[in-house]
């Protein structure tokens, strides 16, 4: 547990690093300093519940094809928030399969395929809005930085569409287990690629419509709380986005969130997304888009890492405790089986 406090406490400072010398160079501590707090504090609201909403339509497909509890299910998706903060958020999806495994011994196989479909039908709907976009904005940009780093996000997001939705055609699903057979013959771990995507294809296949529209329906809400959030980061700043450009930046951030190699994009959302306000809206300070991307930073991802790692403790610690109590018990219940067994017979020959 040392190891985690070290390393959580790590990133975190990594991440007060970047926003603190983004703050510096952009001149915008004061800006941050005098936001609006209620704007904030609402701000940070709104990006919560899009978490909890994108947890529930997994915790929704997932309680579909597997018999665990609800309530805990959601816990574990909660406590894998801070996960996140790893290249591809690939960190979050491993922890939530480890918390169930361990919980409740559900397989890895149920939990990555509903994550999998969840991020699938999530990823779908960003890669239609960052298409909308492209044609708005991207061939507009002449700032090779700009097109590189949109361009990598989108090209992601497009890909983890189609890899986690196109196995829902089991031929197609089956020729991907196939690639990942052949790539076994180079490095043998691939070999579970293949074994997880035949099972994946199976669980697409047996998953209604009905519940892919509702886990979409679902999805399209939580990025629409997140929209939310952005705006009112603004507002707080006293930088109030047009609608059509709050959107526009708000599919960058999105696509950026995504990007390789950078933690939930961080540095590379709070820079592309200053140039971008900047250049379209020159009447607002620099100092306070600068103030309001930051702000957005510590709603999407400061206080619900802080608040998931937390939870993370809490529920780590009572499920260990409820774990230990009914490890102990099978000693104590077998006595007791064993003394009522005897009284029982003398019972009925009486």
């Amino acid at each position: 547990m040392i190891g985690k406090y070290t390393q959580f406490f790590l990133i975190l400072a990594g991440i007060f690093a970047v926003l603190g010398i983004f703050s510096i160079l952009t001149d915008s501590f004061n800006a941050i300093a005098s936001a609006n707090h209620f704007f904030l504090i609402l701000a940070c609201v709104f990006f919560i519940v899009s978490i909890l909403i994108w947890v529930f339509s997994w915790a929704f497909l997932l309680k579909k094809c597997a018999n665990l509890p609800f309530k805990g299910v959601v816990l574990a998706g909660c406590c894998s928030v801070y996960g996140s903060l790893t290249p591809f958020q690939f960190g979050a999806d491993a922890l939530r399969a480890l918390l169930l495994k361990n919980w409740f011994k559900a397989s890895y196989s149920d939990s990555l395929a509903a994550s999998m479909i969840t991020k699938g039908l999530k990823f779908l709907l960003i890669s239609i809005l960052a298409f909308i976009s492209m044609f708005l904005l991207f061939f507009s940009q002449a700032n090779v930085f700009f097109k590189t780093a949109f361009f990598s996000g989108f090209i992601v997001i497009v890909l983890a569409a189609a890899l986690f939705l196109l196995p829902m055609n089991k031929k197609i699903g089956l020729k991907i287990a196939g690639l990942f057979k052949w790539l076994g013959k180079f490095w043998k771990k691939f070999l579970a690629g293949e074994k997880f995507f035949e099972t994946y294809s199976q669980y697409l296949g047996a998953t209604s419509k009905k519940t892919l529209l509702v886990v979409f329906l679902l999805v399209g809400i939580s990025l629409f709380f997140e929209f939310c959030s952005l705006l009112f980061c603004f507002s707080a700043a006293g930088a109030a986005l047009p609608i059509e450009i709050g959107a526009t930046l708000f599919v960058i951030a999105v696509v950026l969130d995504r990007a390789p190699f950078l933690p939930r994009g961080i540095g590379l959302v709070e820079s592309i997304g200053f140039f971008f306000v900047s250049i379209n809206l020159p009447e607002i300070a620099s100092q306070k888009i600068a103030a309001a991307l930051i702000l957005y930073a510590i709603a999407r991802i400061v206080v619900p890492t802080i608040l998931s790692f937390l939870l993370y403790i809490a529920c780590t610690k009572k499920f260990s405790t409820v774990k230990n109590c009914k490890n102990s018990l099978p000693d104590n219940v077998s006595r007791e089986k064993k003394s009522k067994k005897p009284e029982q017979a003398v019972n009925k020959n009486n």
